[in-house]
This record gives C-alpha cells, structure tokens and sequence, in this order.
C-alpha cells in the first residue's frame, strides 16, 4: 500500500488521459472502416488496464535489472517476429501485412510492438557500452547496424498497404488566380496515404475516393481532442499533483 501511495498519481493519470485518447483514435478508425467499433473498443480498454497494472508491477523493479537481461528480450522479440514469417503469422482484417501471431483466448498479438521495446533496452545498452567511442565511424556503423535489424525485420512482414498519394488541387476560380488573387491554393500539391489493397504501383491509373463524414470526425478527433485534454491533464496535474518537478512513478 506504501508503493501505491507514493506513485506519481498525475504522471498515472496523463497516462491513462493518452491511452484514452489512442482508444478513441482506434475507434474513429475502427467505425470508417466499419470494423466492430464496440467489440474494438471492449478490447482496447481490457489491453489498457493490463498495462497500467503490469506498468505499475514493472516499476517496482530496479530498471538496471531489467536492462541487463537485453540479451533474453532480444531473443524473445526476435523470435517472436521470426514466427510471424512462418505459417503461424496471421493476417488481420484491412491490413496487407503477415503481423500478427494467435493467442488463444486473448485474441492477436503483434510481435513488433515487443519489438520496440527490446529495441529501446538493447540500443540504450549499446550507446552506454560505446559512450566513449561514440564520435568514431565504426561505433556509429555499429548502432546504424543495430537498429537497422528491427527495421528490415518489420519492413520485411509486408506492412505496404497504403500508397502515397499526390495529388494537384485546383482553387476555386479553376487555376485562374491571377484574375481575382484571392484563394492562393492554385496548383497546390496535396499529400496523402490510402489504402491500397490491389497492391497498384507507381505509374499505374487509379481512381482514388474519400468520403466527407470521417475526414470531419478525424480532424475534430485529431486536432480538438488533444486540446481538451492537453488542458484537462494540465490542470488535473496542477490541482492534484503538487508544484511542478521531475518524479518518476515507481
């Protein structure tokens, strides 16, 4: 009880304020593309809690004990995206990508996510083993090598599904600006990913489609949200969390 009651409650609460916001994406995501937006959402929320709960285990732990076990969650993360190259690795609805392994009664895992982590152990190791070489070209070789494994090996699953788009948008006045100088949006290239499930290639005609509805939802998601719990976790932090400083949560 003396360890819950000396967590950083507001570092605990901004936490849960960006996992709430990241559930809320999926779902946005999840209802454009008419997935199951509650079952999604179910889900998200379960996986959420066990990681605020193994989060706050975790935390209990001395971290240079977990570090120097790198070389256990390295084999682990590698062979657990080996497997996704095997017959093992499954396919999730909307993606082109082999990503996922089964777990049973859980549902899918994706081995990359673990990935990251043991990336982040093994290469904080690395820049502390070479601190003192760190200007030589063969240490800088060495850690390009070193993150260039997790890269290719996610590259490597096929995670190509979307095409990046580019596309010249026409002001208004139909590109005859210089007879009204009013819009100033003649000619502008507009950037964008789509999905891209015929697998088209560069060079090849395509007719790309949007919908009005979910570019709305995403900008007020994507822009309106954030502000509002910007402030929220600002002031819940102020209010609750004492005068600002650096704490850490275990």
């Amino acid at each position: 009880m003396q360890y819950l009651r000396n967590t950083n409650k507001s570092l605990v609460l901004l936490c849960m304020l960006a996992s709430g916001y990241g559930i809320l994406l999926v779902y946005s995501a999840a209802l454009s593309l008419n997935y199951s937006g509650p079952k999604t959402v179910i889900m998200q929320i379960l996986a959420t809690a066990a990681g605020l709960i193994a989060a706050l285990v975790i935390a209990k732990f001395d971290y240079e004990s977990i570090c120097n076990l790198w070389p256990v969650w390295a084999v682990i993360a590698f062979v657990l995206v080996f497997l996704t190259y095997t017959p093992l690795g499954l396919n999730v609805q909307g993606t082109d990508d082999t990503a996922w392994l089964a777990i049973p009664v859980i549902g899918t895992f994706q081995p990359a996510e673990l990935m990251k982590i043991a990336f982040i152990i093994t290469f904080s190791k690395h820049l502390v083993a070479v601190r003192e070489q760190i200007n030589r070209p063969l240490t800088v070789l060495l850690l390009i090598l070193h993150g260039a494994v997790p890269i290719l090996m996610v590259m490597k699953q096929g995670d190509d599904g979307t095409a990046l788009v580019f596309r010249i948008r026409e002001s208004a006045c139909s590109g005859d600006c210089h007879k009204c100088s009013g819009c100033g949006a003649a000619k502008e290239t507009v950037t964008f990913t789509a999905k891209n499930p015929i697998g088209a290639r560069r060079g090849e005609l395509v007719k790309v489609e949007s919908e009005t509805a979910p570019v709305l939802k995403a900008a007020a998601v994507l822009y309106v949200v954030p502000l509002v719990l910007f402030f929220s976790g600002y002031y819940l932090g102020f209010r609750f969390g004492g005068s600002p400083g650096v704490e850490y949560a275990g």
